[in-house]
């Protein structure tokens, strides 16, 4: 599991690093002449980015989701198996 955090913080980490490019190309003195088609190209790889994270997200949430229901399965096993 850890494998995923692991791969959630990296994904944040590009994130952020996107968002500080792209406030630098709105801020930026000089524009370049392709300024409008970098800012799309910026602002669709964070969407991409953010998607990412949200499929991460999921992933994360039906493991821990699955080992919570295997260890109610495990605990309803031995409570039927003992006898008072």
């Amino acid at each position: 599991m850890s494998a995923l955090i692991q791969e959630l913080d990296a994904l944040f980490e590009i994130l952020d690093v996107c968002k500080e490019d792209l406030k630098t190309l709105l801020e930026i003195d000089h524009p370049p002449a392709d300024l409008l088609e970098r800012i799309d190209r910026e602002r669709s790889t964070m969407e991409d980015i953010k998607y990412l994270i949200a499929d991460l997200k999921a992933q994360i949430a039906c493991k821990e989701l699955h080992k919570y229901m295997m260890n109610e399965y495990t605990m309803t096993q031995q409570m039927k198996r003992m006898r008072v």
